[in-house]
């Protein structure tokens, strides 16, 4: 079921002393952890589809929240997701097809999950009436 809330969600917009120690420890661990070596195996590609996704996604949620384009917002997430991933990758001394590849599949699944699944209700024109808003459900048969 899909539930649409308007206005500010509860601590919305308060400087939280808890995410900022958060964000302090990840930095923290990140400066301290090893460097990690990269290979064509499983567990790196699906760590190239997860970033592609990620970054899809995100992508995708911005191209609604900044009103860029209501309509294209999926096309947005997966253009721009792709297309970093796969220029980051031009500017590795090893870049990998593979990988190049791994990206695009995580942006078009990232791209279509925020879209399909995340951003409901949808704004979209209507030749015959004008702008249309409201929420879409699918209802798939089996």
């Amino acid at each position: 079921m899909l539930i649409s809330m308007a206005g500010r969600l509860p601590g919305a917009g308060r400087n939280s002393r808890r995410q900022s120690i958060r964000t302090v420890a990840i930095f923290i661990g990140l400066c301290l952890s090893r460097p990690v070596l990269a290979y064509d195996g499983f567990t790196s590609e699906i760590s190239h589809v997860a970033g592609g996704a990620l970054l899809a996604g995100t992508s995708t949620f911005l191209a609604d929240k900044f009103n860029w384009s209501h309509e294209h917002r999926a096309l947005v997430g997966f253009g721009t997701g792709a297309t970093l991933g796969v220029l980051g990758e031009l500017a590795t001394d090893g870049s990998s097809v593979i990988d190049m590849a791994s990206h695009v599949l995580g942006a078009a699944i990232g791209a279509y999950s925020t879209d399909r699944w995340l951003l409901r209700p949808v704004i979209k024109r209507d030749a015959a009436n004008g702008m249309y808003w409201g929420m879409e459900l699918q209802f798939v048969a089996y």
